[in-house]
């Protein structure tokens, strides 16, 4: 049972009691079989696999959670979550923290409106969690409830990585990283 991932799993489902009887006790019992009937569950837990195979989880769900824990070492991770769930065309919702804060943009806006305290930017590509978990889950119910959102942010996160993180882009800048190392080597031995 890994902590952190359980507490959140429990947001996600309200305790779980958005899911049905027998998926929670799928859930509970820690089972990495699959439930069989989970694609009429509104929550899958999806399982690391290996490195072979693990981008096929992202056919699994329709948004990808990101989170961290905000320390040094989780900072100056590179923000792969991100590329991988743009060029899988996912919703991302993410911690606002270090690597995340690379390419994203918030869909967040703070409105003025008690009653509706918080708009959604159609700009935006993902939904960024400050560090409170409860965000976590009215993030995920607000996607549940306005689907058309998962579209824009899915849309507009493969917009922002599709050239920017491209096999032919991603070789252009290490090729020419690569020259200018060669140069400067050229350069200091004379």
């Amino acid at each position: 049972m890994e902590s952190v991932w359980y507490k959140f799993e429990k947001i996600f489902t309200d305790n779980y009691s958005s899911v049905s009887e027998g998926y929670k006790k799928h859930l509970l019992s820690f089972s990495k079989d699959e439930y069989a009937d989970v694609a009429n569950e509104p929550y899958r837990r999806v399982w690391t696999k290996p490195v072979s195979t693990y981008a096929s989880n992202y056919n699994l769900f329709d948004i990808s959670l990101a989170p961290l824990s905000e320390n040094l070492f989780n900072k100056v991770k590179s923000q792969l979550k991100v590329i991988e769930s743009g060029f899988h065309k996912k919703a991302l919702i993410a911690q606002d923290f270090g690597p995340y804060q690379i390419d994203l943009t918030n869909a967040r806006v703070k409105a003025l409106d008690k009653n509706n305290p918080v708009t959604f930017d159609e700009t935006g590509n993902a939904y960024l969690v400050n560090n409170n978990s409860k965000e976590w889950y009215q993030f995920v119910k607000r996607l549940i409830t306005n689907p058309e959102q998962i579209e824009i942010l899915s849309e507009n996160l493969y917009n922002t990585v599709k050239d920017k993180y491209s096999i032919e882009a991603v070789s252009k800048q290490r090729r020419e990283l690569y020259l200018s190392l060669l140069n400067k080597k050229q350069n200091d031995s004379i």
